[in-house]
């Protein structure tokens, strides 16, 4: 009686690993000089792109929508 639902939990974890690997096989691993280099501000590009803010950042905002919401 279980035998569909074994069959589709192989099937869709197939599919699911296939693609996570495929792009990792079929896409380039090279830096892209562009996105490297400096913005249109002129400073540098430092430190990655998906760095953790402070907690204080986010109370901040959280903050500012609570009393711009109020006013």
């Amino acid at each position: 009686s279980f035998y569909p639902f074994v069959i589709y939990t192989a099937f869709a974890t197939a599919v699911a690993t296939v693609f996570m690997v495929l792009p990792l096989l079929v896409a380039p691993a090279r830096v892209d000089l562009d996105k490297s280099s400096a913005y249109e501000c002129g400073f540098d590009a430092f430190g990655e792109a998906r760095q953790t803010f402070s907690v204080s950042f986010y109370l901040v905002s959280i903050m500012y929508l609570l009393f711009d919401i109020e006013v």
